[in-house]
C-alpha cells in the first residue's frame, strides 16, 4: 500500500496500529520471536564480558540465523555474513577490528559515543578494503552499520531501531528518507526520523518496525527480502513467477515439449553462476552491448533472478505479451547454462501443470523475468485461469514441496566447502550431466566421498534435508562379499518358507525415479574397485550407458521376474558416481569395458592450495607458524612421493587428514602431531616399507614436535 505523503504516512499508522495490536496472529509470532532475540542477545554478552572468544560467536551466530533463528532475518549478507567476513578477513589483517566490534556492540547511554564507536569499526573495515589489502567482495563495509543496528536494536528495542528494509522502504516512499553515501550518518538519520514519528503516532519504536512487517504480511521475518537487488542468494522459500516465452511466443513449443523455461541473454554473457554479484553482470551486459546503450536494469535483475532467486518448488507462469497465458509449472531444478542452445541458453526444468491458452482480464508486466509473490489478487486470477483436471494430484505434489523446502544448493555453496575452483566444479557436474556415470579417483585423503556427496547436492539443486532426498541420494560401499542379488536383484528366503525376489539398490533407486520423472536420482558407489564388478553389475553393465537409458533397451534380468517376463531398463534421471582409491594396488582393476562405461575425474591434493590455507585459518584457527610448516612440509613429502618410480602422483598425502570437520582445533601442535604419527606415518612407512630409513626422514620432515 504506497504512501504519497509524510502525512499519509502518519495518518495510516494512527489509523493501523490499533488493528496490529489485536491480530492474534501477528503478535504470537512477535512472541516467538523475541525469545530468540534474547537468545541472540545473551550470546552477544558472554562475548561482551570475554566468557567466549570471537571465532566461538561466529560459529554459533552462523548456526543460530541458518537454524532457530532463521525468522529473524539476520543470516544474510548484513547480518551472519558480515559477521563473519569481519573474523575471516578483517580481525585476520587488523588486530584492531575485533576490539572496535566489541566497542561498537557494548551498549552505553552516551549516544555520541555509539556513533563515534561504530564511526571506527566502518573505517578500519575501509581502510583494509580502500588500501588493497582485502577485495570489496571479502568485507562489505557499507553493510556493517546494518548489522550492528540489528544487534542494537535487540538489545534496546526501546531506542535503537534495526535499519531492516521493511522500515526503510515506506519512508523512501513517503519522501522522508534517502539513501546518503555515508551508511552510518544514513542509519543516524533513519534514528532522527523514527524516534519522534514514533512518539507522534503513540507507538514504541518496536512497535514501529513491527507495524510495517505487518503491514506487508511478512509475519516470519523482520528483515524481508529487499525489494532492490540483493548481492546474495536469497533464502529458499516459495515465489510466484511469470516469464516471458520470446518474440510472438516462439519459445512456447520448446518450454512445453523439453518441460523447461529459459531466458535469452547476450552470447558473451555465458554461465550466469560466473558472477558473483547483480554489479558484475551489469557490467559484463554493458560491455557486450558497447557505448551509448541504455541500462540493463531489468535484464541485469532477469538474469539475477533466474540463476540465483528462483528455486526448485516455486511456480512459473509461462505467458506472451501483457494478457496471453501458456501454461503453469512447478520449477524442479537449479539454474543451468546450455551454450548449445541458440535461442536462450540459460535455463531450468519444469513440471507443467496446466498447458493450453488463455486470456487475463488485467494486463500482465511485459519483462522478461518477474517475481510476482506478493501480488495475491493477480496469482489468485492466474490460478483460476489455470486449473486442470488433474490439479488435485499436481497442487499436492506442490504444496509437499512448498510445506517442505529443501535448502538450495549451487556452484557457490559447492565452492565454499571443496578445494576446487569454480570452473573444476562446474566442468565435472558436466561431466556428469553428459556421462551419467563418473568415478572420482585418488589416494586417500582427497575427499572422493565427500565430493560425490556435495555433487549429488549440485546435480539436484538442494541439499538431501528430508526423507524424500535421503531415497534420492543412495550410498553403497562395495566389498568382495557384495554381490549381483544385492546391487541389482536376487532370490531371498521369506519368513514363513520359500523364496521371493528383492530388488537390490540399484533396482530400488531406479524403480523411485521411474515414479518422479522430473527430479534426479543418484548413486554414491564408494570404492567402487573393492568389489568384482562384473558379477555385481550384470546387465547393468550395458544399461547404465547414456544413450541406453531408456525402454527400448528394455531387457530381461537374469534372477527372471515373479510376474512374467519383465523388462528392465535404468531411467535417463538415474546418475552413479564412483569414488576409486589409486593407492592400493591390491584392489581389483577396473577393466576396459567398465571404464568406457564411465568418466573418470582424478581429485587433486589440495594442501598447496590458498583455499586450504585459508581454511587452516578459518575456521580451524590454526596458529601461522604451524600453518606454514604443515604446507611446506606436506609439499615437500608429496614431491617426494611424486618423483619416487615406484610411488608417484597416486601416493599423495590428502588434505582431508587436516579437515577435523571444520571446527575449532584446541592445542593445534599435539592435533598435528597425532595425525602425522597415527594417520599418515603409517602410511608412509608402508609406502617405503623396503626403506626404513627414508620412511624416518619423511614423518620426521613433518613432525612439529621433531622441528621444535
Amino acid at each position: 500500500m504506497p504512501v504519497s505523503s509524510p502525512f499519509a504516512l502518519e495518518a495510516e499508522l494512527a489509523a493501523n496500529l490499533p488493528k496490529m495490536r489485536e491480530d492474534t496472529a501477528f503478535q504470537a509470532s512477535r512472541a516467538t520471536r523475541r525469545t530468540f532475540i534474547a537468545s541472540v542477545v545473551e550470546l552477544v554478552e558472554r562475548w561482551l564480558s570475554h566468557a567466549s572468544t570471537l571465532v566461538e560467536l561466529k560459529h554459533a551466530f552462523q548456526r543460530g540465523t541458518t537454524g532457530q533463528w532463521r525468522p529473524l532475518g539476520v543470516g544474510g549478507m548484513s547480518g551472519a555474513m558480515i559477521l563473519n567476513q569481519l573474523v575471516v578477513n578483517g580481525v585476520a589483517r587488523d588486530a584492531r577490528i575485533e576490539g572496535l566490534l566489541r566497542a561498537a556492540l557494548t551498549p552505553t547511554p552516551d549516544e555520541n559515543a555509539r556513533r563515534q564507536n561504530l564511526e571506527a569499526l566502518v573505517t578500519a573495515a575501509k581502510e583494509l578494503v580502500t588500501s588493497g589489502v582485502i577485495s570489496p567482495p571479502r568485507l562489505p563495509w557499507r553493510r556493517i552499520p546494518c548489522f550492528v543496528s540489528y544487534l542494537w536494536s535487540f538489545q534496546d528495542p526501546d531506542h535503537w531501531p534495526g535499519e531492516w528494509g521493511s522500515l526503510r522502504r515506506p519512508l523512501e516512499a513517503a519522501g522522508l528518507f534517502t539513501e546518503v553515501a555515508d551508511p552510518v550518518a544514513r542509519y543516524f538519520d533513519l534514528v532522527a526520523l523514527v524516534r519522534p514519528m514514533a512518539a507522534r503516532v503513540g507507538a514504541t519504536l518496536e512497535e514501529l518496525q513491527d507495524y510495517f512487517v505487518w503491514r506487508e504480511g511478512e509475519l516470519d521475518e523482520l528483515g524481508a527480502p529487499e525489494v532492490a537487488i540483493s548481492d546474495e542468494p536469497e533464502a529458499p522459500l516459495r515465489r510466484t513467477w511469470l516469464i516471458g516465452t520470446g518474440g510472438g511466443g516462439s519459445w512456447w513449443p520448446t518450454f512445453e515439449r523439453e518441460g523447461l523455461v529459459g531466458i535469452g541473454m547476450e552470447e558473451g554473457l555465458g554461465d550466469l553462476d560466473e558472477f558473483a554479484s547483480p554489479q558484475a553482470v551489469r557490467v559484463a551486459i554493458q560491455q557486450a552491448r558497447g557505448e551509448g546503450a541504455a541500462e540493463p536494469n531489468m535484464d541485469v535483475r532477469a538474469c539475477w533472478d533466474f540463476s540465483r532467486v528462483m528455486r526448485e518448488g516455486d511456480v512459473v507462469f509461462a505467458k506472451y505479451g501483457a494478457s496471453r497465458l501458456f501454461g503453469r509449472g512447478v520449477v524442479t531444478t537449479a539454474y543451468r547454462y546450455d551454450p548449445a542452445r541458440s535461442d536462450f541458453c540459460h535455463v531450468r526444468q519444469v513440471r507443467w501443470l496446466w498447458t493450453g491458452e488463455a486470456s487475463t482480464t488485467r494486463n500482465l508486466v511485459l519483462k522478461t523475468l518477474t517475481d510476482i509473490t506478493a501480488y495475491d489478487e493477480q496469482c489468485e486470477q492466474l490460478w483460476s485461469l489455470t486449473k486442470g483436471a488433474d490439479d488435485d494430484v499436481a497442487v499436492e505434489t506442490l504444496e509437499a514441496k512448498v510445506m517442505n523446502p529443501e535448502k538450495g544448493y549451487m556452484i557457490e555453496d559447492a565452492a565454499r566447502e571443496l578445494f576446487l575452483d569454480r570452473a573444476q566444479i562446474a566442468e565435472l557436474l558436466e561431466l556428469l550431466r553428459e556421462r551419467k556415470n563418473i568415478i572420482l579417483t585418488g589416494p586417500p585423503g582427497v575427499g572422493k566421498t565427500f565430493v560425490a556427496q556435495r555433487l549429488a547436492w549440485l546435480l539436484r539443486g538442494r541439499k538431501t534435508d528430508s526423507a524424500k532426498s535421503l531415497q534420492a541420494v543412495s550410498v553403497v560401499q562395495l566389498h568382495q562379499a557384495y554381490g549381483y542379488e544385492d546391487f541389482v536383484q536376487g532370490w531371498r528366503p521369506k519368513k514363513g518358507g520359500g523364496f521371493s525376489l528383492q530388488p537390490g539398490r540399484l533396482v530400488q533407486l531406479c524403480e523411485l525415479a521411474r515414479q518422479d520423472d522430473s527430479d534426479q536420482f543418484v548413486m554414491i558407489i564408494d570404492e567402487i574397485n573393492r568389489g568384482n564388478l562384473s558379477k555385481i553389475l550384470g546387465e547393468m553393465m550395458m544399461l547404465i550407458e547414456a544413450d541406453k537409458r531408456d525402454a527400448s533397451w528394455a531387457m530381461s534380468l537374469a534372477a527372471g521376474s515373479e510376474d512374467g517376463d519383465a523388462r528392465f531398463y535404468v531411467p535417463d534421471n538415474v546418475f552413479l558416481i564412483g569414488t576409486m582409491n589409486t593407492t592400493d594396488r591390491s584392489l581389483t582393476p577396473i577393466d576396459y569395458a567398465l571404464r568406457r562405461r564411465f568418466a573418470f575425474y582424478p581429485l587433486p591434493a589440495a594442501v598447496g592450495t590458498a583455499a586450504f590455507a585459508t581454511y587452516l585459518r578459518e575456521p580451524l584457527d590454526l596458529p601461522e607458524p604451524l600453518i606454514e610448516h604443515l604446507v611446506k612440509q606436506v609439499g615437500e613429502v608429496n614431491k617426494a612421493i611424486t618423483n619416487d618410480r615406484n610411488l608417484g602422483p597416486d601416493f599423495l598425502i590428502g588434505h582431508s587428514y587436516f579437515c577435523n570437520g571444520g571446527e575449532q582445533v584446541r592445542d593445534a601442535p599435539s592435533w598435528y602431531d597425532r595425525i602425522v604419527r597415527f594417520e599418515i606415518a603409517p602410511s608412509l612407512r608402508e609406502y617405503w616399507f623396503e626403506d626404513r630409513r627414508r620412511a624416518d626422514e619423511m614423518i620426521a620432515k613433518l613432525s612439529w614436535a621433531a622441528k621444535s
